[in-house]
């Protein structure tokens, strides 16, 4: 099995920023490869769709005959890259950093709690609050949304400054239930 297969990849920002354009190559399990090249060049670009952080616009890519795209928390896994200038990870701390990498790795250290996610905005289709201070916020019920959400805000040119975790009291937790039972009555009528 290839280690990494990518076919015809491609990454453009915008009609005239292309910063991936028609890359193939394949890898061993084992072999030591590396991008060199100038800034703007791609090679950040590039490890963030091996990683799933950003969606190809053109072609494939597979990491150990995974999608990144589609499964991303699987390739993290496997490959523990942290990308050195992403966007998403500059204005988060080093706990909100912790939260976000804990819920790709699968670690479910979040039972019983919210997890809100602060950006300056979110892309269509997912619903979300206005803060006091003017950023968006949504509160997400399980770690596996992390990843998508927050690859969701990037790739619409939003950045991330907040992840958080907060114990839910027993008061929340009613009204959520109560919530959500009465949400659900109104979608059967």
């Amino acid at each position: 099995m290839k280690a990494v297969i990518v076919n015809n990849l491609s990454k453009s920002f915008s009609p005239d920023k292309k910063a991936v354009d028609d890359m193939s190559f394949t890898l061993e399990e084992g072999e030591v490869f590396g991008f060199l090249g100038p800034n703007g060049a791609g090679k950040t670009t590039t490890v963030k769709l091996l990683n799933g952080m950003l969606s190809a616009s053109e072609g494939t890519c597979r990491v150990f005959d995974i999608d990144p795209a589609a499964n991303p928390a699987q390739v993290h896994k496997l490959s523990g890259v942290i990308t050195e200038h992403a966007q998403m990870y500059d204005n988060l701390t080093g706990i909100q950093n912790l939260v976000f990498y804990g819920s790709m790795f699968g670690i479910s250290a979040f039972a019983g709690m919210t997890i809100t996610i602060r950006a300056d905005r979110y892309p269509e289709g997912i619903h979300f609050r206005k803060n006091e201070n003017g950023y968006c916020e949504i509160d997400v019920q399980s770690e596996d949304e992390i990843p998508t959400i927050v690859r969701r805000i990037v790739e619409g040119g939003g950045k991330v400054y907040h992840i958080s975790a907060r114990k839910l009291s027993l008061e929340e937790i009613y009204f959520a239930l109560t919530r959500r039972r009465k949400e659900e009555k109104e979608v059967k009528r």
